[in-house]
């Protein structure tokens, strides 16, 4: 494990005072020394061998996700062995953040498939961990997101380009919450979905298009005189009456009942597992 100053002064007094106490057994970790000086200026950087020598097993628990490190051995009832997420100890199983699919197969850093709406979960859970006063910050790891100097790789780059486009996205979607009112909403299976609004309003299925291009369906609530207005069908975001639904109706159905197809033999059917 390497330890990489972001500031040209880490190598001086700092790390001599560390390195004396260190060498006097006052302190049992070095790079928490390191970090504690110089307030998180100093990060470790950790091969994934290293990291899986903190499985939880042992007194100190490390995780990381989207190749950022964590000291997570405050959490031990979860991350440690017999714990209920202990699977995420020791490696970086990012995707498994959003699949939940905790197998040998699933617990991976590979995002291949995921769009960004997916990524940005797994981006909800680095903020937690980056934000929490429990859990500490303790480097990055060496691989998909990081190379051996510390230096982001094309992937994470990637990742992170798609995160601040899909932030501009949540950020003109709460806009959108507060100039039209979201849509009261239920679902049963033997009556279907349906929406409506409030006094002198009318539901509308807006559709806005994701940075990466797919389609984010919700229901709003409009005056008439909104709904006369050509900007609010412009190139962010499409507004369309529900199928079947009067325009001028405040009660709409937004999806048919539920319709299970017949099954001749009951015996043959498989029963749904999880993968939790």
């Amino acid at each position: 494990m390497a330890w990489l100053p972001s500031v040209a002064v880490a190598g001086g007094l700092g790390a001599l005072l560390v390195a004396i106490l260190f060498g006097l057994n006052l302190l049992d970790d070095p790079g928490d020394a390191v970090m504690d000086f110089w307030q998180g200026k100093t990060y470790a950087v950790y091969t994934p061998e290293e990291l899986s020598a903190y499985q939880g097993t042992s007194k100190k628990i490390l995780l990381a996700i989207l190749g950022e490190v964590y000291d997570v051995s405050k959490g031990k009832k979860f991350y440690a062995k017999g714990g209920g997420y202990d699977f995420f100890a020791g490696i970086d199983a990012s995707r498994a953040y959003y699949t939940g699919e905790f197998n040998k197969e699933g617990l991976t850093d590979d995002l291949e498939g995921l769009n960004l709406e997916q990524i940005y979960t797994i981006e909800d859970w680095r903020r937690f961990f980056n934000a929490s006063k429990k859990y500490k910050y303790k480097g990055i790891l060496v691989g998909r997101f990081y190379d051996k100097e510390g230096n982001p790789t094309a992937e994470l780059i990637r990742v992170q380009n798609g995160i601040r486009s899909y932030d501009s996205f949540k950020a003109l979607s709460v806009a959108e919450d507060l100039r039209f009112p979201v849509c009261n909403s239920n679902f049963s299976e033997t009556e279907g979905g349906h929406v409506w609004c409030g006094y002198h309003l009318l539901p509308r299925k807006e559709i806005l298009i994701t940075p990466d291009g797919f389609e984010q369906e919700s229901c709003r609530c409009f005056t008439d005189e909104q709904l006369k207005v050509d900007s609010l069908d412009g190139p962010k975001g499409i507004l369309r009456v529900y199928e079947n639904c009067p325009p001028e109706s405040r009660f709409c159905r937004s999806s048919p009942p539920a319709d299970p197809s017949p099954v001749d033999d009951p015996g043959s059917q498989d029963q749904l597992g999880n993968n939790f």
